[in-house]
């Protein structure tokens, strides 16, 4: 079934965008979701600033167009934390209880309003500050930081593990 972890969190969360001036949201499903679950449950709620696109919506696309990220369990998070977007995740503990720990993500425990924290992550400076603060150390300590040398690593790994396994062999 669609939107399964985030399912409960949906209706509260749509109800928070809506009571927000000037916010507006994309619901962008799982590759392997269809969307009608959402656009139910965004119809249910009368929400006019809640929108979602289809599952295939390239995510690096909306990212970039992103002021921020609201999740359960999607790796997307770490995604949207290398392009220095603020990340929110519903439904607290889940998989993703580590970025919310470290301060290099805001959560909201399941079953509570996400108004509040979706406020701070939106327009809160001193929020903000603080979790690009700890984005830059959980990045740093978890992905080599974001240095634009990723392929560089990679291919002195590999030229490591070539090299190892071309005087192995004799």
């Amino acid at each position: 079934e669609t939107h399964q972890s985030i399912g409960s969190a949906f209706p509260g969360f749509v109800t928070a965008v809506e009571a927000m001036v000037g916010v507006r949201c994309v619901v962008k499903p799982h590759p392997a979701e269809p969307k009608g679950a959402y656009e139910n449950a965004i119809r249910e709620a009368g929400a006019g600033r809640t929108w979602v696109v289809g599952p295939g919506t390239d995510l690096m696309e909306l990212l970039h167009a992103a002021d921020a990220l609201v999740t359960v369990e999607s790796l997307s998070a770490i995604e949207a934390l290398i392009l220095g977007r603020p990340v929110l995740v519903l439904n607290m503990p889940t998989n993703l209880r580590d970025l919310v720990e470290s301060g290099a993500a805001l959560g909201v425990a399941a079953g509570a309003d996400p108004r509040l924290a979706l406020d701070a992550l939106l327009f809160d400076p001193g929020t903000r500050a603080a979790l690009d603060e700890a984005r830059e150390r959980y990045l740093s300590q978890v992905a080599c930081g974001v240095d634009g040398r990723a392929t560089a690593r990679i291919v002195a790994l590999l030229r490591e593990a070539a090299f190892r396994a071309g005087r192995d062999s004799f």
